[in-house]
């Protein structure tokens, strides 16, 4: 199972693996110890498979509740107002 989990992360970190073909990835799944099952289901795209053979969550949210009466935070990207320095007098 951690194999598969690396493998995924070494595909996502090396950008001639993210839109390899098939007999790349195979080769390059050669160097990690996984099932026969989880192979199959990385080299077919499975991701249901993947996903139950991984004992992972079908489903993920995210979600940010803001308390009532929040008020908004200036965002970094508008400039910020600074008083004008004086220029010094000859």
């Amino acid at each position: 199972m951690v194999n598969a989990i690396r493998f995924l992360e070494t595909v996502g970190s090396d950008a001639r693996l993210s839109g390899a073909s098939a007999g790349v990835l195979a080769a390059a799944l050669d160097s990690f110890d996984m099932g026969a099952e989880e192979r199959r289901a990385l080299l077919d795209a499975d991701i249901p498979a993947l996903t139950g053979l991984l004992k992972g969550r079908e489903k993920m949210f995210c979600m940010i509740i803001a308390p009532d009466g929040a008020e908004e935070k200036e965002s970094p990207d508008e400039p910020v107002d600074q008083p004008e320095e004086e220029s010094p007098k000859e």
